[in-house]
């Protein structure tokens, strides 16, 4: 394919894909994708101004699923896989943005949070296999026990 323009995305950007945006496809660039290109028909970016909005906040907003509706209504479209989501429109969608330092706090609670489900699912899968391993044993021992 051939562009005139490629956009190069920058790490804590907002992007979001008007076409299916009905899907509610949009992100904080992570750095990982730093340096990365698009198209900005398709993907419009915008720089996230950190003095009203942490770029961590900004992604807890584009997973929760009020933002996700809010893209959704906003679609236009005739078909469902074309439907679009133009950028005036996407700007329309009121965020409700705490103070920087609640936004932090938040962003750090949500992530213990997360850090939590984390460690508490390695537990739970150390114990299926704790729990596997016992099993086996006493599986083996009462084969052995009735070969007797």
């Amino acid at each position: 394919m051939k562009f005139d323009k490629l956009l190069e995305l920058h790490s804590d950007d907002l992007v979001y894909r008007t076409i299916t945006a009905f899907e509610a496809p949009s992100a904080v660039v992570s750095s990982e994708f730093d340096g990365a290109f698009v198209t900005p028909q398709t993907f419009p970016t915008y720089a996230i101004n950190r003095e009203q909005l942490l770029p961590g906040y900004m992604a807890l907003l584009t997973t929760a699923p009020e933002f996700h509706e809010a893209m959704s209504t906003r679609c236009v479209g005739s078909v469902l896989r074309r439907k679009t989501l133009s950028q005036s429109a996407f700007e329309s969608i009121p965020l409700a943005l705490p103070p920087l330092d609640e936004q932090r706090r938040i962003v750090d609670l949500i992530a213990a949070v997360d850090n939590a489900v984390d460690a508490a699912e390695g537990e739970a899968a150390a114990a299926r296999e704790l729990s596997d391993a016992a099993r086996r044993v006493l599986f083996e021992n009462a084969e052995g026990e009735r070969d007797r």
